[in-house]
């Protein structure tokens, strides 16, 4: 901005750093346009020319190359540009030198304009105002297809060559190396008056000498043949035979030079990898801090909210509850969008495949979106398909993101008329879901980059271009299409429909937890006390630890069967604090309660036995679904015993569902004989049901009864009731699964792809 004024400015040098105070505008170099076109993590090399200060050319002059790089803010919007200006006057000195004192070096840009000469007056003459060039001099030379070029007449011999400033650049420099014939014929006129007296008085040697002076050669050319097979970009440079000023002693420069630049170029690559790596860590670490900053506070605000709207009576108060609720669901899909948009590119983003009610989430979807219709005066229908199934395999959150977006874009640039969302059944593995509106229309430009693949255009809004990304990974294709009356976003879903319902939706509300104890790991008060309601309605214990200190000190003194831990506590980590617990607590269920849920976490938090993970901001329903979870029967013990063997782990399921009968006569049967041998055997007989099919919490259960019967308090009835609840609900889970078909997979774990 200003016309590319700048902000601060340092000069460094021998005598150390020191800002400059007199500041400039640089928006008319071609550096800075060429800068500012750039993306995130790319950088501009510009062409090689004298500095210039304040419109003039700089005293003495400085022949500069410049580094640039854009820097962005955390929003996207770019803020400015670093630009490193080098003085290559000592580099360009290095190249003459290199050359030694009977070689004429010239270097020069690709339009021929001379950067090194050995008449100094053609140095940058472009940038001067005059004009000298090496395809004046030798026209020939200006086609790019006779490079490299070797030049052997009578005057000289030289070579010429030409490289690029840095990988994958289009503006390479030319490099000539020349050298007058009349010094080597020279040398060889003296050589050979000398050869011929030697040979006149020592006749008989000659031979020797051709054949010593042959095989000299050979080993030089050996000797360069063998640096260069070893020789590896990056590497230190190899050794190399002397370099004398012959045509091998020429190869021996191209080639140190040759290695050397591809030396510094490799270097450069890694310089640049670490660079871009270091900047995907940081923005990494800084959405992981900002997700768990944001959404910690909106876990308060909507698990309040939720807890508000179940006790709310007040018709008033209640839509209230409602709209707040709404607004924070919409921040939070804001807030995923950016989230997902980061995970997307970098391949990390996990879907899930479990199963849930469609049209149940249809409908969820059109109430959360009717405040905001209402507000403009919009008619928002939902019109579902008689086909349309309920109970589906795929990933709710996902689609309800992508319906979420595409209604809310639908009602914000919809004035008056209706928003209408439709679902309809193409086959028992599709279903074809549309969002109509009856707006001003899709610009052509953003139909067209839709239809072609390209991201939309910005003004289009973020959720559109995250809308079709997430689609495309959930198996679809995202299309726009011009109505009569406005426009209509549709895409086709893969979808595999179910004939029952799903399990979670079999038994809804809390899950039964009145002899568990739960250990609570959470920092944030408002935290606690959300999830303090909403796990006092599952009947369990419920300890709670601000810190992890505080939870290594409780989980020392009693072991407990579930427990939730928070990913970022102030004092370690949450997945420090989940593995301690899992050390401690043998058999202990782990949940981690997290801000994200990306793949490096899972499988940090999977490796140390957490078994689900529970968002921010937490949804009573998730949440009880997770908990009923590590509460039922699992099958992978029975699975491996049986060789997966289907069969068999039918057969096996039933069995287990028919002696859940016998064990509660039996256990009636026990108690009411007040018989603790009988009891004891029981327990015993049903020891192998329990460790294959994981039921922890009818173990615990049989365990409290019989020390009831034990003692002989008054708690007996109730842990007498606990267990037959358990077997009940053991056995009501078996016959589901055994209903739905799918004794394959664990009864309490969905299925995930990423």
């Amino acid at each position: 901005e200003d016309g590319g004024r700048e902000i601060i400015r340092f000069d460094v040098g021998t005598d150390g750093i020191r800002e400059v105070t007199e500041l400039q505008r640089k928006g008319d170099r071609d550096y800075f346009l060429e800068t500012a076109k750039l993306p995130a993590g790319r950088f501009h090399l510009s062409e090689l020319n004298l500095n210039v200060e304040s419109g003039r050319s700089a005293e003495p002059a400085a022949p500069t190359v410049r580094a640039s790089i854009p820097v962005f803010r955390s929003d996207g919007q770019r803020f400015g540009l670093v630009i490193i200006n080098m003085d290559v006057t000592s580099l360009l000195a290095s190249v003459t030198a290199l050359a030694g004192p009977d070689v004429v070096v010239t270097l020069s840009n690709d339009r021929g304009d001379y950067l090194v000469h050995p008449e100094p007056g053609k140095c940058f003459a472009f940038d001067l105002g005059r004009h000298f060039s090496l395809f004046d001099d030798l026209p020939q030379l200006e086609d790019a297809a006779t490079r490299p070029h070797i030049e052997d007449d009578a005057v000289e011999l030289a070579l010429l060559d030409e490289f690029p400033m840095m990988p994958g650049g289009d503006r390479p420099l030319l490099l000539r190396l020349s050298q007058p014939k009349a010094l080597l014929l020279a040398h060889l006129q003296a050589q050979r008056t000398q050869n011929f007296m030697a040979t006149v008085a020592i006749a008989l040697v000659a031979g020797g000498v051709v054949v010593l002076a042959t095989s000299l050669l050979a080993r030089r050319l050996r000797q360069m043949a063998g640096a260069m097979e070893r020789y590896e970009p990056g590497a230190p440079l190899p050794v190399l035979p002397a370099r004398r000023p012959d045509e091998i002693g020429l190869l021996t420069l191209k080639f140190q030079d040759m290695a050397a630049k591809i030396s510094e170029q490799v270097q450069n690559l890694r310089d640049a990898r670490q660079c871009a790596e270091s900047a995907t860590r940081a923005r990494d670490e800084f959405l992981a801090t900002m997700s768990h900053e944001i959404r910690t506070p909106m876990n308060a605000v909507l698990g309040l909210t939720h807890l508000l709207e179940e006790q709310e009576r007040d018709p008033v108060q209640a839509e209230r509850v409602r709209t707040l609720k709404f607004a924070g669901r919409h921040l939070m899909s804001l807030l995923n969008n950016l989230l997902d948009r980061d995970r997307i590119e970098t391949g990390q983003i996990v879907l899930d495949r479990i199963e849930f009610d469609l049209r149940d989430l249809l409908e969820n979807l059109r109430r959360s979106l009717e405040p905001l219709a209402q507000r403009k005066g919009l008619q928002l229908k939902l019109h579902l398909g008689s086909e349309l199934p309920r109970h589906v395999q795929g990933d709710p959150v996902r689609l309800y993101q992508v319906l979420n977006n595409l209604a809310h874009n639908a009602i914000k640039f919809t004035l008056k008329g209706e928003v209408a969302l439709a679902a309809t059944a193409l086959s028992p593995q599709a279903v074809q879901l549309v969002v109509r509106d009856t707006g001003p229309g899709l610009p052509p430009e953003v139909r067209a980059r839709l239809e072609s693949g390209a991201p939309p255009p910005p003004e289009s809004g973020l959720g559109l271009n995250i809308s079709r990304r997430l689609i495309e990974l959930l198996g679809g294709k995202l299309q726009a299409k011009v109505t009569p009356n406005g426009t209509a976003f549709e895409f086709v879903l893969p979808v595999r429909a179910l004939a029952e319902p799903p399990h979670a939706a079999r038994q809804a509300g809390p899950p039964d937890l009145a002899d568990c104890t739960i250990l609570v790991v959470e920092d944030v008060a408002t935290n606690r006390m959300v999830l303090g309601a909403m796990l006092e309605k599952t009947e369990a214990t419920v300890e709670f630890a601000a810190t992890a200190a505080e939870a290594r000190e409780k989980a020392a003194a009693h072991c407990y069967d579930l427990a939730l831990v928070d990913m970022q506590l102030p004092d370690a980590p949450g997945v420090e604090v989940a593995a301690h617990l899992a050390q401690v607590c043998p058999g202990i269920r782990l949940s981690a309660v997290t801000a994200q849920v990306s793949a490096e976490i899972r499988a940090a938090f999977q490796a140390v036995g957490v078994e689900e993970f529970v968002p921010k901001p937490i949804e009573p329903g998730d949440l009880y679904a997770k908990l009923r979870r590590q509460i039922e029967p699992r099958v992978e013990a029975v699975n491996a015993l049986f060789d997966h063997d289907q069969a068999l782990v039918t057969a096996y399921l039933a069995q287990c569902i028919e002696e859940t009968l016998g064990w509660e006569k039996d256990l009636r049967a026990s108690i009411q004989a007040q018989d603790q041998e009988r009891l004891a055997r029981l327990h015993h007989r049903m020891k192998n049901a329990l460790n294959q099919l994981d039921l922890w919490t009818l173990d615990h259960a049989l365990g409290g009864l019989r020390d009831a019967l034990e003692k002989g308090d008054g708690q007996l009835e109730g842990w007498l009731a606990r267990a037959l609840r358990r077997i009940a609900q053991c056995r009501t889970a078996l016959q589901a699964r055994l209903g739905s078909g799918t004794a394959e997979t664990n009864l309490s774990s969905p299925e995930k792809t990423a």
